[in-house]
């Protein structure tokens, strides 16, 4: 098989097939969204193995939904990663899925950074807690998380069909030039 149709094949595979991420729980569908909870490792991790299922961790919009999530997935005595953050600037906290900022539910005193205040690492990620309130916590936490994968759009048979002809194509020519 020639390189262009396997690099193809791979591409169309990959794009088909979600990577491996460490999933525990789910999937949840839930407001046209579906759902999967990961197993305990820092908030980064989390936050690319949700990248790696196509999606996020989870954007919380209102009580309603910050509710869900932590009824739906939360474990007794640990708290749950969700997509807030403020890593690229100290204050400014924005969700890994580019939504707006509309809702919080801060816990009293947070966010706080208290790490920051002794650590060069601070405290930039969103945690929620079983009062159903947040807290931001360190790059070293480690808690579950839950990530959020909107629906994808599913291409269009033609549209298959085009990429397919196009990496035919390239081939083709590829094998001309030779």
């Amino acid at each position: 098989m020639k390189l262009s149709v396997r690099i193809g094949v791979a591409l169309v595979a990959a794009w088909l097939v979600p990577a491996y991420a460490t999933v525990i729980g789910g999937p949840v569908v839930h407001n046209g969204h579906t759902y999967y909870l990961l197993d305990n490792k820092p908030w980064v991790d989390q936050e690319a193995e949700a990248v790696a299922l196509g999606g996020h961790l989870v954007t919380i919009n209102d009580a309603a939904e910050n509710t869900w999530v932590w009824d739906t997935f939360a474990q007794p005595g640990a708290g749950l990663f969700f997509g807030l953050n403020d890593a690229a600037s100290e204050g400014t906290f924005v969700w890994t899925s580019g939504e707006a900022v509309t809702f919080t539910s801060w816990r009293s005193g947070e966010p706080n950074n208290v790490v920051g205040q002794n650590s060069p690492t601070g405290e930039h990620f969103g945690e929620l807690g079983s009062d159903y309130e947040w807290n931001d916590v360190g790059t070293l936490h480690a808690w579950r998380a839950v990530a959020e994968v909107a629906p994808r759009a599913v291409p269009a048979p033609g549209g298959l069909a085009l990429l397919g002809l196009g990496l035919a194509g390239l081939g083709f020519s590829r094998s001309r030039k030779s």
